[in-house]
């Protein structure tokens, strides 16, 4: 049986899927292809071209060195030559070039361990594109230029932008390269019901991780075989994408939410691993290793209560009580889906 790891895009939300990673590695889940989009896209190929415990600890140094400035440098004359209708980006993907390099040990996308496909979106058409050859730092960089934001990737006479924009969850491409078992890996967080919320940036977020959450659930509901969506940690408000601060808090909360849905989905998520992969019960809890793990900057973290520290800057419930809301929009499930404990097809 054929088993695919779908990785939603999310910028530095999705830094979440490399706990996940870890944790479905750790329970001797193993993928026969991975397919990602934008951030989704990055993590894929790096677990892809080395799947072992090893090769997260890599990925998730990285993810832990990764600033603002390195993804989206903003500068003076690039904002004002991109705003005059100069050029077709504000940014310059220099910096992005470099971090995904720093991160990659192949050159094409047939070289990874597990085949691994990045989808990108089509300037003039709108539709989604299947990377699964060539350069993999042009098909990364690809499926993770934002519209406008950073310029459109040439690739074979198309001319690409960020995946996100025409499937953010590809999982009817999983399907399509015979993906018969899907576990999503998601970067969109679930957001407590609130107040309206308040100031520029927060509606911006809302209504943008409002519409990336209907999308998203309009892909799950054409899935046609079965899927297994892994719960993200709920927060109590919208984190900005764009912002770096609690990359180490997303990975351990992706882990222990994920180890928490494999203990109670252990003998279905065994019966759908590939027969190519372990049979391992998910292992005794753990925590990621504490030297991997850098302190998030003073005053990020809130301070101490009676919320466990893996929750504090986070604002998130404990592990035990996490398992609801997980999704903005409850998603429509077509056959096959499985969800998180709380999410229904309602």
């Amino acid at each position: 049986m054929t088993v695919a790891f779908v990785l939603q895009g999310g910028a530095s939300l999705a830094a979440v899927q490399v706990g996940m990673l870890r944790a479905l590695t750790e329970a001797d889940i193993r993928p026969d292809l991975v397919v990602g989009c934008s951030a989704g896209a990055l993590n894929a190929v790096a677990f892809a071209q080395d799947p072992t415990l090893a090769g997260l600890e890599n990925l998730q140094r990285l993810w832990l060195r990764v600033r603002r400035g390195d993804v989206l440098p903003l500068r003076p004359l690039s904002l004002t030559v991109g705003i005059a209708g100069l050029r077709d980006s504000i940014a310059a993907p220099d910096r992005l070039s470099l971090l995904i390099q720093h991160g990659l040990r192949i050159s094409d996308l047939r070289d990874t361990a597990v085949p691994a496909h990045v989808v990108a979106t089509d300037v003039y058409t709108g539709m989604p594109v299947v990377l699964s050859h060539g350069s993999a730092l042009t098909a990364l960089l690809a499926s993770s230029s934002i519209p406008g934001v950073l310029p459109p990737v040439p690739w074979e006479g198309r001319s690409l932008v960020d995946g996100s924009q025409s499937a953010d969850i590809p999982i009817k491409q999983a399907e399509s390269l015979g993906a018969m078992t899907s576990y999503v890996l998601p970067s969109l967080l679930a957001v407590r019901p609130q107040a309206s919320p308040v100031g520029v940036l927060p509606i911006l977020i809302r209504t943008l991780g409002t519409m990336v959450g209907r999308i998203a659930a309009g892909e799950l509901a054409a899935a046609q075989r079965n899927v297994h969506v892994l719960p993200t940690p709920e927060v109590y408000r919208a984190l900005n994408p764009l912002s770096f601060r609690h990359t180490a808090e997303l990975i351990q909360r992706g882990y222990d939410t994920t180890r928490v849905w494999l203990a109670k989905h252990s003998t279905s998520s065994r019966a759908a691993t590939s027969s190519g992969g372990g049979n391992a019960a998910p292992p005794a809890a753990a925590s990621l290793p504490a030297a991997a793990l850098s302190a998030p900057p003073p005053g990020e973290l809130a301070k101490p209560g009676d919320t466990p520290r893996a929750a504090q800057g986070l604002n998130c419930r404990p592990v035990a009580d996490s398992r609801r809301d997980r999704l903005s929009t409850p998603p429509v499930a077509g056959p096959g889906v499985t969800f998180p404990e709380g999410v229904t097809d309602a």
